[in-house]
């Protein structure tokens, strides 16, 4: 019996000690009609080649129940390891960096956005 509940503890322990926590964020936004392909060109040229170290973000279109907006963004990945592999590049915080480099895609943006 004792061998029994020494092997449980021990393959609990194991079990917490290689289980991974999945983590994310949610956006939500409104995209006015018409400007759908707009919004998932922007996405694409600013998420092109980027490499995560865990996870990723997706760009979803709300069509159905009581949501917050038309469009969401959803960036996951495991607790820890959340985030752009090669720094902040092109990642979620230089946003700014990016539209000062991509005009176009700031106007795109902006038309897109205005209700």
């Amino acid at each position: 019996m004792k061998k029994l509940f020494t092997l449980l503890l021990f393959s609990l322990f194991i079990n917490m000690a290689i289980s991974q926590t999945n983590t994310f964020s949610v956006y939500y936004f409104d995209v006015k009609p018409g400007m759908e392909s707009t919004l998932a060109d922007v996405f694409d040229s600013f998420y092109e080649g980027v490499e995560f170290k865990s996870g990723g973000v997706y760009l979803e279109r709300m069509q159905r129940g009581d949501v917050s907006g038309t469009h969401r963004v959803v960036a996951f990945g495991e607790l820890g390891k959340f985030g752009v592999a090669d720094g902040l590049a092109k990642g979620l915080l230089s946003v700014e960096a990016y539209f000062d480099a991509n005009p176009d895609a700031l106007n795109a943006v902006t038309a897109l956005m205005q209700a």
